[in-house]
């Protein structure tokens, strides 16, 4: 079906490629296709390659359970991911004191991403563990990228004196985080606070309140860092129900 609708074959049967194609609903896989949680690039043809562009802004910044990811090399860059999503690849260790990883010989492409359970299940068949590795060796420098690990990763905010937040992650044990998500990150955004009682710096403004009492942690740089905590509510139970301004 995928390849149906990226032919789009005309009256005569020969595909007519165009540079972007919308679908617009979903489409049954086949094959291995099914055993991959993302796509990155397929091959329609010889020499015809079409780029899978996720939708953009639907997902959460903010999310259970999150989980370290490394970049190749525990001296490279670390991160926080979604376990529940698509976003690195497995990293497999003979055990948790021998952490140079491997990949599984199953993986479907280069540099493929798939889902935490993923990547355990496909170290499990191996006889392997997922593993917070050193690094993977026998992975070519050109084909490096996320990594799932076994280890917990924590997203916190800092909180500026006009109560907008910024996103920094705190994974265990890791050796470099970019600027856009560490605790110099100035990637600021609104959110609503109950009566507008948010922590405050005493250091940035005459009218802080060291942090909330001491709940967040004052940093040298401004702003206050907090720990968050994730809840899941319905806020509606009817989308009829919707007025203007609950839109």
């Amino acid at each position: 079906p995928l390849k149906t609708s990226l032919c789009n074959a005309g009256s005569d049967g020969k595909c007519q490629f165009t540079n972007k194609v919308v679908l617009t609903s979903s489409l049954n896989c086949s094959g291995l296709e099914c055993e991959a949680d993302t796509l990155r690039v397929v091959e329609v043809a010889e020499g015809i390659h079409y780029e899978y562009v996720r939708p953009a802004c639907v997902e959460q910044a903010f999310y259970s359970n999150p989980k370290k990811v490394i970049f190749k090399t525990r001296s490279s860059d670390s991160s926080c991911a979604n376990p529940l999503l698509p976003h690195a690849a497995e990293a497999c260790c003979p055990s948790s004191t021998e952490l140079n990883a491997v990949r599984s010989p199953d993986y479907l492409y280069d540099v493929e991403r798939v889902l935490a359970s993923t990547a355990n299940a496909r170290c499990q068949d191996m006889g392997y563990i997922s593993c917070d590795f050193n690094d993977i060796p026998s992975l070519a420098w050109h084909k490096r990228g996320y990594h799932w690990t076994s280890d917990s990763c924590k997203i916190q905010v800092k909180v500026n004196e006009v109560g907008q937040v910024a996103i920094v992650y705190k994974p265990n044990n890791y050796a470099f985080l970019h600027p856009h998500i560490d605790d110099a990150n100035r990637n600021f955004f609104k959110v609503y606070w109950n009566s507008d009682d948010y922590p405050i710096n005493s250091n940035d403004v005459s009218y802080g309140n060291d942090c909330g009492n001491g709940i967040c942690e004052a940093l040298p740089s401004g702003g206050c860092l907090c720990d968050t905590q994730i809840s899941s509510n319905r806020v509606f139970k009817r989308i009829d129900d919707l007025g203007v301004d609950a839109v």
